[in-house]
């Protein structure tokens, strides 16, 4: 029964004070769960698993017969009678570890009445009390790996002992990773039919899309003619906080996350399709997208202009359908590497650039992303980028002069684009690297000096035409509201995205 019946049909029997069980579950750690083999088609097995498991699992529950749910990515809420709340959480988190083999999951219960969650702050209370368990519930719950009695491993995992194999493929495979497979090689166009079934982009693409689309079998095949891959990891900022301030009921959170969902999903297949169209590898995964949290593969050269479109559609979805809801905002981590980067560590990677991002974007309450690529140094991630983040400082004024612009709001992020734009136009590459060299070596006046001294001997007007464009004219830095920013060493390491 949809939950607004359920609780329309207690209303009119006028039983505010009948008692009722609430329970709320979910997996967890489930982003080492589909990125443990690092390989295309497991991982689209593995995001298949997970967005099935919820359902999967009420629909085995008894109690649920005669009760309501909803689910948001990989949370489920769901209602049911007094009584019955601990049995059904516990059959709940059994169905979801038979759907998925391995995937961790928790559900909690505690008892309520329908007066209680149809009053906007009993449900708040509510939901803290289900957040609390949860989490207590969660720090109790410990992963039971398959037997490990040889020494053979999983082909895909290295990690558990194989129970099949695959001859054609010469592959041997744990329980897991062939579960992982089979549902990958079963749902190979399963977002491609989705992306169709939208009809948000220009018939051309699909159709090309769709042509072309045989499904990546190594990450190799996601790669542009660089040889890069680009992994977007996104999510919606303050979702917790947000839910916990809506006015109104468990139904008005049944609307919130269905309105959250709609607006993700969306956005996504908009700037994926528009992506690809200025892509000549139309090859892509979505590695996860369920509820608010997003995860893909696509070629590396359009990792930017992605996540820009990303942040755009969400926003004017959000405006959409989120009317009546508090204003949210999304952030997204974009790590750029070559097709033998480890899929972990660009997962890592991003991740960490998703928190630099949502810095950002609780300041400016905006949406914002942040890039990296990988590809830059030996040791890129810890020495370079601390460097760009930490700035450095003006010798005579003492301001704090930043190095890069990012991590960007999406307004900032499409002003990179046209930078980018105007660069490969008029300004070599190897001018760019050049200056961004010296803006890493070079204090502030320093470094406006010997930049006045490269565009007055070599009189390069697309340079000076590029320095204007980003108001720095003939300086290494421009002035912004919050102090000096570069953006030169942006350009260089950008250089491949594509606008």
């Amino acid at each position: 029964m949809d939950l607004n019946e359920l609780l329309e049909k207690q209303k009119i029997y006028n039983n505010p004070d009948t008692k009722i069980d609430l329970i709320y579950g979910g997996g967890f750690s489930i982003r080492d769960y589909y990125m443990e083999s690092g390989n295309p088609q497991l991982m689209r097995g593995a995001s298949e698993l997970l967005n099935a498991a919820p359902k999967t699992a009420c629909k085995e529950i008894e109690a649920l017969k005669h009760g309501a749910y909803f689910s948001c990515g990989s949370e489920t809420f769901f209602i049911v009678a007094h009584g019955k709340g601990a049995e059904a959480a516990s059959s709940f988190e059994r169905s979801y570890t038979k759907s998925t083999v391995s995937a961790q999951s928790v559900a909690v219960s505690i008892p309520s009445t329908i007066g209680q969650i149809m009053h906007k702050d009993g449900f708040k209370e509510n939901w803290k009390e289900l957040m609390s368990a949860y989490d207590s519930r969660r720090m109790l719950v410990y992963f039971e790996m398959d037997s490990q009695t040889g020494y053979e491993r999983c082909t895909r995992c290295n990690f558990r002992n194989p129970i099949e194999t695959i001859p054609e493929l010469d592959l041997h495979l744990c329980k897991t990773c062939f579960k992982k497979y089979e549902e990958g090689k079963k749902n190979r166009n399963i977002y491609q039919k989705r992306c169709i079934r939208y009809g948000i982009v220009e018939k051309i693409i699909l159709q090309e899309a769709s042509r072309d689309y045989l499904g990546a079998k190594t990450v190799e095949d996601l790669s542009d003619k660089n040889g890069d891959v680009a992994l977007l990891y996104a999510d919606i900022n303050n979702l917790g906080g947000a839910g916990l301030v809506l006015e109104g009921n468990a139904c008005r959170r049944k609307e919130f996350t269905e309105a959250v969902s709609t607006s993700v999903q969306h956005a996504l297949y908009t700037a994926i399709l528009k992506g690809l169209s200025i892509s000549e590898n139309h090859h892509f995964e979505i590695v996860a997208v369920g509820g608010d949290d997003i995860c893909i593969l696509i070629p590396g050269e359009i990792g930017l202009i992605v996540g820009t479109l990303l942040l755009e559609h969400f926003d004017k979805e959000w405006a959409k359908n989120g009317q009546g809801f508090t204003e949210l905002s999304i952030s997204a981590g974009i790590a750029v590497g070559n097709s033998i980067t480890p899929l972990l560590y660009m997962r890592d990677a991003a991740e960490q650039l998703v928190k630099i991002a949502k810095k950002k974007a609780h300041k400016t309450k905006n949406s914002c992303l942040d890039i990296l690529s990988l590809n830059n140094d030996g040791q890129w991630a810890t020495r370079i980028e601390n460097k760009l983040r930490n700035g450095l400082i003006h010798y005579e004024s003492g301001e704090k002069a930043n190095r890069t612009m990012r991590p960007l709001t999406a307004r900032e992020a499409r002003e990179m684009l046209n930078f980018l734009d105007e660069s490969r136009k008029n300004t070599s590459a190897s001018t760019l690297h050049k200056i961004a060299d010296a803006s890493m070596k070079l204090g502030v006046v320093e470094g406006d000096l010997w930049f006045d001294y490269l565009v007055s001997k070599q009189q390069d007007d697309g340079l000076i035409s590029l320095a204007r464009l980003i108001n720095a004219n003939n300086s290494m830095y421009f002035q912004t509201d919050e102090g000096l920013y570069s953006a030169w060493h942006d350009l260089a390491e950008l250089s491949n995205q594509l606008s």
